[in-house]
C-alpha cells in the first residue's frame, strides 16, 4: 500500500502565520483568498505575500493548494469519495478537484485511490 501523497508543506514560524495557516487548516472548506488572509492579519495583502515567500517560500496561495492536496490525499486514502473529498478542500466541483488533483501529481483521483487503498477496489 502506498503511503498518502508526501509534499513538503513548510511550517511557519512566527506567532501570527501560525495562527493564520492554523484557522485556514481547520476550515479548508472556505474558498479562501490571498484577501481573506490579509485580512485575518490585518496587513496588506502584498505583505502577506512578502511574509509568506521570506518564511514559508511559497506564496499564500501555493501553501493552500499544498495543505489542501494533502488533507485531500489523506481522505481519498481513507476511503473518501472523490466528490466529498473535493467538498472538503474548498473546491466547489469534483471535476475541478479532480483537474487539479492530477495537474499536481499525475494520476486522478479515481486513480490514486487504489493504489492507497487496495481494499477499496471494485
Amino acid at each position: 500500500m502506498l503511503n498518502p501523497i508526501d509534499f513538503y508543506l513548510p511550517n511557519p514560524r512566527t506567532e501570527a502565520l501560525v495562527m493564520l495557516c492554523k484557522n485556514v487548516s481547520e476550515r479548508l472548506s472556505h474558498p479562501w483568498t490571498a484577501s481573506d488572509a490579509a485580512k485575518y492579519l490585518g496587513q496588506s495583502e502584498r505583505t502577506v505575500s512578502r511574509r509568506f515567500q521570506q518564511e514559508l517560500g511559497l506564496t499564500f496561495t501555493e501553501w493552500l493548494r499544498q495543505k489542501r492536496l494533502l488533507h485531500a490525499s489523506e481522505l481519498l486514502a481513507s476511503g473518501c469519495s472523490v466528490l466529498d473529498t473535493a467538498l472538503a478542500t474548498g473546491y466547489d466541483s469534483p471535476s475541478a478537484f479532480s483537474a487539479m488533483f492530477k495537474s499536481r501529481t499525475g494520476l486522478s483521483p479515481r486513480e490514486y485511490c487504489p493504489m492507497v487503498n487496495p481494499l477499496e477496489q471494485d
